[in-house]
């Protein structure tokens, strides 16, 4: 609990070295806004736009932010050769004190998790709640709104975890994967044999539960199925995770010798 929360700490503080803490304070109000605002006219939007075709660009959308948000694993080598830098980060105390690199991995993705969570998908929830006198929402349905966009914004965050690990790991095996994974969505975009909510488990929960249809035992089964592949995926992701980063090595050629030989033509 300490390691989170100065990893929240420093996250914070990173993002507010970016731009200042008021602008940075203002983004939850700014999606909050915009939330309540989109959610208002949603009567006149919902007139030439089917719900469904709506939850599935928000599905998208989340999913993708999820992804963005969860490609850390990248950064564990340049982190650690930057470890000597002017700004250092927790990541790479595990190879100075005692510590495991994987629990420091687990404690980054808890701490996007919760960090993101806060800064976009509570704001959002806060908007949709507040219009609730003009767009005419049920509470309800805006509660499981959240919950099926929670799933989905973990399955995106713990896929990019997992492969960003993995080609630290091996390039090969990373592309091999990566191939399956854009297979999957051109099936599903181009191809259209398979199904949004078999990528998506959030999203197959949100085509199960009101207003899409009414609640049951199968919206319950997909939920239980999206934290399975969330749990599975990290885990996954930590047993790639490397217990110690190392610079890449560079060959560089010693081009002084031929370089001295062709300018002894010439006098000194």
């Amino acid at each position: 609990m300490i390691l989170l929360r100065l990893m929240l700490r420093e996250e914070y503080r990173m993002h507010t070295s970016y731009t200042s803490r008021t602008m940075f304070l203002a983004f939850p109000g700014l999606v909050f806004l915009l939330s309540f605002a989109t959610a208002a006219a949603a009567p006149n939007l919902l007139a030439t736009t089917p719900l469904a075709q709506i939850m599935l660009v928000l599905h998208v959308s989340v999913f993708l932010y999820g992804v963005s948000v969860g490609a850390f694993g990248f950064l564990g080598r340049q982190y650690q050769e930057r470890a000597t830098g002017y700004r250092n980060y927790l990541v790479t105390q595990p190879a100075l004190l005692p510590m495991s690199f994987k629990r420091t991995f687990l404690g980054m993705y808890l701490r996007d998790a919760i960090f993101y969570l806060v800064l976009i998908l509570v704001p959002l929830t806060a908007g949709l709640l507040l219009s609730t006198p003009f767009s005419h929402f049920r509470v309800t349905s805006i509660f499981l709104l959240f919950g099926a966009a929670l799933i989905t914004f973990l399955a995106g965050m713990s896929l990019s975890f997992f492969m960003s690990t993995l080609y630290v790991r091996s390039v090969p095996a990373f592309a091999g994967v990566s191939a399956a994974v854009a297979g999957l969505f051109v099936g599903f975009g181009v191809l259209k044999v398979i199904p949004a909510g078999a990528l998506l488990p959030g999203l197959a929960v949100q085509y199960t539960v009101p207003p899409l249809a009414p609640l049951g035992a199968i919206a319950l089964v997909y939920a239980v199925e999206g934290v399975a592949l969330i749990l599975l995926l990290v885990a996954g992701a930590l047993l790639f995770v490397s217990d110690q980063y190392e610079p890449k090595d560079f060959r560089a050629d010693d081009d002084l010798p031929r370089i001295d030989a062709r300018l002894a033509r010439f006098p000194r």
